[in-house]
């Protein structure tokens, strides 16, 4: 059995940092780069 799951993850420059947003579970997270906003958001999941 695959536990698995694929979510959205919307990556937007705001000012300096990058925002990270997965609308499917109204979760977000910044960092200085995509990557870094990109992992963040990981993290928070």
């Amino acid at each position: 059995m695959n536990n698995l799951k694929q979510f959205t993850a919307i990556i937007e420059k705001e000012g300096n940092q990058f925002v990270a947003l997965c609308p499917e579970l109204d979760t977000a997270s910044q960092g200085e780069t995509v990557e870094k906003a990109r992992y963040n958001l990981l993290e928070a999941l």
